[in-house]
């Protein structure tokens, strides 16, 4: 098993006051970067004059997401000196592209690579390059910036240098952790048209061990043998593999295999002194075409293929032409002696899809800001998220199906889509400008197979007015796709209730909305037909607050796209599962809906959860927490084809029905009578453990249910069952050859959490969870 550090490093990269900002808003544009062992930030028009300090330490990787990054001006000042000399005259660097715009736009000029748990990746292009009278020298050039969490690499790249010229290029950084310098000369020749470049590699661990003390070879399923050498762009040991001999299917097919990478780590130092001072070891896999690039689940094995919990980081891009589609996978490996399986699932992980979240690049798209992408299977995206608004301005792009065609002769295994768009908090100042997030950290807390989770933190204002947390996951399931968010606000200053939304849905150009149907626990309350000729802005429902029990929901029953080339299309349906909202000292348990025209050919709406119609304004101290599940639909059992027979029964029953919506919403209380740890969230179900045995029913549910269980002290050895007729009967967690649980470790309290997903094609099922004795 891993070491228990080798959790505990991490690494954020955040624009302090926002990618996206108002033509008002003159706060300089800060990069800034936040690890474990130090914090970095850069203004784009000072590039000269950036910030390095030791960080205040973190129990982990969560708590210091909770943590707001060090304010800029706390961080003790440093010097960067970025120059070439050509022909002996001296060109400094003092700004990079983005510090010369003032345009919404200006900070794709700055172009995130890669960004996740422990590695954070990005260029700054255009270099303004100045001699000391002001005079530019015309070349391409940009400034390559690489972290982990106890190095930063940063690389000065040219091309266009003047040709039979000497040019000589470096790079220089003074701090109060260290200082450090690189130099480069170049001849540069008539016929060269190729990047030069200069590389310095800062550490901040004064006795930080060597790529030579560490041996890492890795064999690919097909055979493939490569031994990991230093990669100077990342300063870290990798391998870099490119096509794979498969023997299942790829592209648009179910997949149902998985790429497998033996890893053994050699250290070849005989003392343990090294690792008493940098006790893992940084790892990157580079994969050139992968089975399918839109879903890949990364789950790291023992040499047995049993999960165990060391965390990866997983990066992919398929937009920048020049690289192809891709896929990085970077690890903090234990420095001691151990063989690791690393295995990329893509459409099936077992039994079941698999489900996964990336950190998507959008280099060769546009925007060039953080994204996030969830899929279930790989055939095309589930959800994503715009996580700094570098594309458009709200959080929730495109939303798809599972397992859906057109029609019973359609394409199976292939994109879909179920309408477009969606926000988390909607509002405004005064002048009614938008408050655009801020200081956005994001904590890749697991990429798959089972459950992927991704926590959000941030701001919304330019004054901080609220700040916001979001908890995102995306069940793994054989019928419909299921996302789950918990939005949490937090008011720290009077701000308008005028035109605000706590979340939303819509923004489709190209759907028809037949009808808005809004119900609760006891059914059906309305169904409200969206009749063609409104105009925009109408309100269909305004102000609705439900007034019986939760969970509460509305569907956009039977939509459909009228696109002029579509894919296969269904609908959304979302479900508040939870909301809490304390305003001016009042508490709401029970949303509010409005309904509003979005465009009146095709006639579709946007869903929006609003503050209650009693409230004008929020003051400091309101708070607004709420858990909602968005659920894609097919309106027939022809287009879906899928292996759940029972959800196939029902949509032939109830093709393009409100009973679709409510089945789902109303049969999820699943976890009772749990003894042996305590029931933390009914659905998706959390129980942390405080015994070696846990047991629990389920009393209802729908499809594949995800179950965690927390706070486990080993993972060695687990057994799970089902009482049938008063006795314990082995449930298989294995199949296909592989494990069918996720594994995730807290490293604040050093224990563990297995995911699993259950099936609930009986109506009542006991279930027993038992570790070795005291092993809890």
């Amino acid at each position: 098993m891993a070491s228990a550090s080798a959790s505990d490093h991490y690494s954020f990269a955040t624009w302090k006051n926002g990618w996206r900002k108002n033509q008002d808003d003159s706060s300089p544009d800060v990069f800034q970067i936040q690890t474990d062992r130090f914090e970095f930030a850069l203004d784009v028009e000072q590039m000269s004059q950036p910030r390095l300090g030791p960080s205040t330490p973190m129990p982990g990787y969560q708590a210091a997401l909770e943590t707001e990054c060090t304010d800029w001006a706390a961080i003790p000042a440093a010097s960067l000196t970025l120059q070439m000399v050509v022909d002996g005259r001296s060109y400094t660097a003092k700004r990079c592209a983005a510090g010369t715009r003032g345009d919404l736009k200006r900070l794709a000029d700055v172009r995130l690579w890669e960004s996740g748990r422990f590695v954070q990746h990005f260029d700054f292009l255009g270099l303004e390059i100045l001699d000391a009278s002001g005079r530019r020298l015309d070349v391409e050039s940009r400034l390559d910036i690489v972290a982990w969490p106890d190095r930063l690499v940063f690389t000065l790249i040219a091309e266009g240098l003047p040709s039979e010229k000497t040019v000589d290029m470096s790079l220089h950084l003074r701090s109060a952790m260290g200082e450090w310098s690189a130099a480069e000369s170049f001849e540069v020749k008539a016929e060269e048209d190729g990047e030069q470049r200069v590389r310095m590699v800062c550490h901040f661990d004064k006795e930080h061990a060597s790529t030579a003390e560490v041996d890492i070879a890795v064999m690919a399923h097909d055979g493939q043998q490569q031994v990991a050498r230093p990669d100077d762009d990342y300063a870290c040991h990798a391998v870099k593999f490119g096509r794979l001999r498969r023997p299942f299917q790829t592209g648009y097919q179910p997949n149902r295999g998985f790429d497998e990478f033996e890893i053994s780590v050699t250290p070849r130092s005989k003392t343990d002194s090294i690792a008493a001072v940098d006790d893992t070891v940084p790892f990157m896999l580079h994969l050139s075409s992968p089975a399918n690039i839109t879903g890949i689940a990364p789950v790291l094995c023992d040499s047995r293929g049993r999960p165990t919990g060391i965390p990866v980081q997983l990066s992919k891009n398929w937009h920048y032409e020049p690289k192809g589609s891709y896929a990085i996978v970077f690890a903090m490996l234990p420095r001691q002696t151990a063989t690791y399986r690393l295995r990329l699932a893509y459409g099936f992980y077992g039994a079941l899809p698999s489900a996964s979240h990336a950190q998507l690049s959008l280099v060769g798209y546009g925007g060039h800001g953080r994204w996030d992408q969830f899929a279930i299977g790989c055939w095309g995206e589930t959800i994503c998220f715009d996580s700094d608004r570098s594309l458009v301005d709200c959080a929730i792009t495109d939303i798809r199906m599972l397992m859906a065609r057109d029609g019973i002769d359609g394409r199976k295994w292939s994109w879909t889509e179920a309408g477009w768009g969606g926000d988390w908090l909607d509002i405004r100042n005064v002048t009614g400008q938008k408050f655009h997030p801020r200081g956005v950290k994001t904590a890749y807390l697991s990429h798959g197979p089972c459950m992927p989770r991704m926590l959000q933190t941030g701001f919304y204002g330019t004054d901080q007015q609220v700040s916001f947390s979001a908890d995102v996951q995306v069940a793994r399931a054989d019928d419909y796709a299921r996302t789950f968010q918990t939005l949490r606000y937090q008011f720290h200053q009077e701000v308008s209730a005028d035109d605000v939304s706590f979340f939303s849905l819509g923004r489709t150009h190209h759907y028809a909305t037949p009808f808005v149907d809004v119900g609760q626990r006891s059914g059906l309350i309305r169904q409200i037909p969206v009749d063609a000729g409104r105009a925009k802005g109408d309100r269909i429902i305004d102000s609705f607050q439900w007034n019986g029990e939760a969970p509460h929901w509305v569907a956009l029953t039977g939509a459909y796209s009228v696109a002029a080339k579509t894919k296969p299309n269904g609908y959304r349906a979302l479900i508040v599962h939870r909301y809490r909202a304390n305003l001016g000292g009042k508490v709401y348990q029970r949303p509010t809906l409005d309904v509003r025209v979005h465009q009146s050919d095709p006639a579709n709406v946007d869903l929006r959860l609003v503050p209650p119609a009693p409230v004008s304004g929020f003051r400091s101290g309101d708070q607004v927490e709420l858990m909602v599940e968005l659920i894609t639909l097919p309106r027939n059992a022809e287009d879906y084809y899928g292996p759940n027979e029972v959800f196939r029964e029902h949509l032939h029953v109830h093709p393009s029905s409100w009973e679709t919506t409510l089945r789902e919403a109303t049969n999820h209380e699943v976890a009772t009578d749990v003894s042996g740890g305590q029931l933390l969230q009914a659905y998706p179900v959390v129980i942390r453990a405080s015994d070696s045995t846990v047991r629990w029913r389920h009393q209802d549910g729908v499809g594949p249910i995800p179950v965690r269980i927390e706070g486990l002290s080993t993972i060695k050895d687990f057994s799970l069952h089902q009482i049938v007729d008063g006795s314990k009967v082995p449930f298989e967690l294995s199949s296909q050859g592989v494990d069918q649980w996720q594994v995730d470790r807290d490293p604040t309290t050093g224990t563990f959490a297995l995911t699993f997903n259950l099936p609930s094609d009986e109506p009542s099922r006991q279930w027993v969870f038992e570790t070795t004795a005291g092993d809890h």
